[in-house]
């Protein structure tokens, strides 16, 4: 837990607030304390009720004891952490042992902060030794879990050579998917499209995956699931470089069936994929099967996003980087979708 400590609390003197959260919340904290209403926290003396209250009281509280400072202000966050921290460690030896417990902590306290800082562009020598102590309790954690009977990573499913393609396109497909969606409300804003009118350009996405979903759950049982999901990520692909060319004056028909495009191939691929890693797993293994598809998605989630976060600091919104690395991404992740064709062999 001293780890925990020393990475959290090393970082509550920043010089200055990171935009844009951290100084939108303090300043919604400072307007409440100064207007003396602890029930409806105000932004620019509006009210502001997108997030629960119980943050600020405890931002309000701290900034009361210690003052208008940086520190005061990301103490409650600082003090969240460390919880976090313990109660991963608890959950590690309830479940496992000691030493699992506190490797699991320690990688929880190193490696999303040293993500965190990556993102934020604020990465210097203290990131990189996050990150290497972060890696060496990951080894240390395979090594002390790979002969347990069940052990806490299935190494014994990324063995099977179809399942770890399928974990690694899995991956790739979400943090391609991640990745362009954080980008592209950005992006339409900069053509000149207010917030309502982004959401409704936006809802092709989810009606073509709920509609191409069950079609595709029909079509895997006539096409073998890795050129239906080497297609389905191929779509997506395109769909990226079709909405990197939109540019200024662009009509809302054209923006509306690319990004329902995306959400054809998005759901071509992911439907014969879940069934693939669940289906192509030991029977016994069903449910670390299960855990092993629920991770790949999240470790995918993660990486899109601290990837959009980094280019968002490197090259601004406005640009169709994002779209271009998703589109990447999403063509190499097809490669390897088809690869599990000869796997299957």
């Amino acid at each position: 837990m001293a780890i925990g400590w020393i990475v959290v609390f090393s970082r509550l003197g920043y010089a200055s607030l990171l935009d844009p959260d951290e100084a939108h919340y303090a300043e919604l904290t400072r307007e409440m304390l100064h207007s003396g209403n602890w029930l409806v926290p105000l932004l620019d003396g509006k009210p502001f009720i997108d997030k629960p209250v119980l943050f600020h009281w405890l931002q309000g509280v701290s900034v009361l004891l210690l003052g208008e400072t940086e520190f005061a202000a990301r103490l409650p966050s600082a003090l969240s952490a460390i919880g976090l921290f313990a109660i991963t460690r608890w959950v590690g030896t309830a479940l496992f042992t000691e030493e699992v417990g506190s490797l699991g902590a320690v990688m929880f306290a190193t490696i999303f902060l040293a993500a965190s800082d990556i993102a934020h562009g604020k990465a210097h020598a203290q990131t990189a030794i996050e990150a290497v102590i972060g890696a060496v309790a990951l080894v240390l954690l395979l090594r002390r879990t790979r002969t347990d009977p069940v052990p806490l990573v299935p190494l014994d499913l990324l063995k099977i050579r179809i399942l770890r393609l399928s974990y690694f396109a899995s991956g790739s497909c979400f943090a391609a998917q991640t990745s362009s969606a954080v980008a592209l409300p950005f992006y339409l804003h900069t053509l000149g499209y207010q917030q309502v009118t982004i959401g409704f350009l936006i809802t092709p996405l989810p009606v073509a995956i709920a509609l191409t979903a069950p079609i595709a759950g029909r079509l895997v049982e006539r096409v073998p699931a890795g050129m239906l999901g080497g297609l389905g990520l191929a779509i997506y692909a395109s769909a990226m470089l079709l909405i990197a060319q939109l540019g200024p004056g662009a009509h809302e028909i054209d923006i509306m069936w690319r990004i329902g495009l995306s959400g054809v191939g998005f759901a071509l691929f992911q439907t014969p994929n879940n069934r693939m890693m669940i289906g192509l797993s030991p029977p016994r293994r069903s449910g670390a099967a299960a855990g092993m598809a629920a991770t790949s998605r999240l470790i995918g989630q993660i990486f899109g996003a601290v990837l959009v976060a980094l280019e968002f600091r490197l090259v601004g919104t406005a640009s169709v980087i994002p779209f271009f690395t998703a589109a990447t991404i999403a063509g190499l992740a097809a490669v390897v979708s088809l690869r599990r064709m000869a796997a299957a062999n």
